[in-house]
């Protein structure tokens, strides 16, 4: 084996072992800051194979994740809202995992306004 071809294994070893440090059924939490709306709300994420479930608590609404595409420790799913409130609205979300945290972006438009959000989730 080459240094070449050794670097790659150890690049592919260490991806693997970052996607497996999430598990299906998992459920994740944290507190919510926004660029403008809503702040400081509680998100909780339940992920599954394909995608998942969100609830925002205190916004009183939830949606359902479909998980589109993964790259690495990187996974991009959109959220349809599917229950609750009027203020929230779909979008689409980026996770990206770091042992037992992982750092939650997301971003939406309404009405020509561009939202975007983020925290860093811990399991539950």
């Amino acid at each position: 084996m080459t240094k070449r071809t050794a670097g790659a294994g150890l690049t592919i070893a260490i991806v693997l072992a970052l996607a497996a440090t999430v598990r299906a059924d998992e459920v994740w939490t944290g507190r919510v800051k926004q660029n403008s709306g809503a702040t400081d709300y509680t998100v909780v994420m339940r992920l599954s194979d394909d995608g998942g479930e969100t609830e925002y608590p205190e916004l009183k609404c939830g949606g359902k994740l479909t998980r589109v595409a993964q790259s690495g420790a990187y996974s991009f799913y959109l959220e349809k809202i599917t229950s609750g409130g009027t203020g929230c609205i779909d979008g689409a979300i980026t996770l990206v995992f770091s042992r037992d945290t992982m750092t939650w972006g997301w971003v939406g438009a309404y009405k020509g306004e561009t939202y975007v959000a983020w925290s860093s989730l811990t399991r539950k």
